[in-house]
């Protein structure tokens, strides 16, 4: 049995000091501590002269906040590639595999999108 994720989509909370990514479940009044739908806690990373450098925790909160929409487009291109891989009579079990094939493609151009997405 495994134990599940907490449900996406996941979103990124920035304050003066932190970035945090939570789940739709999470309130917005815990956001000094950890409660329910929190995902991650990122830390800020630092210059070498010691002042805070946000881009790192920014980018890792973006890739973090984009885990679910990439699971979806994983299980996606799975589902299509073990149709493909199982072969195809006709032209009805042509259309579906190609609509799976797309389903994956536009899947997993959204989850990078996100993932990579600047709101700098």
């Amino acid at each position: 049995h495994m134990t599940k994720h907490t449900p996406g989509p996941w979103t990124i909370y920035e304050g003066g000091n932190f970035v945090k990514v939570h789940g739709p479940t999470y309130r917005k009044e815990t956001r000094y501590r950890a409660g329910p739908g929190m995902v991650a806690d990122v830390d800020r990373d630092t210059n070498e002269d010691n002042s805070p450098n946000h881009a790192p925790a920014k980018a890792n909160a973006r890739l973090i906040a984009a885990a679910p929409e990439l699971l979806e487009a994983c299980k996606a291109t799975e589902e299509w590639t073990d149709r493909l891989l199982g072969g195809f009579e006709g032209e009805a079990q042509q259309i579906e595999i190609y609509n799976l094939g797309m389903k994956a493609k536009e899947l997993t151009r959204l989850a990078i999108q996100k993932a990579e997405a600047s709101h700098d």
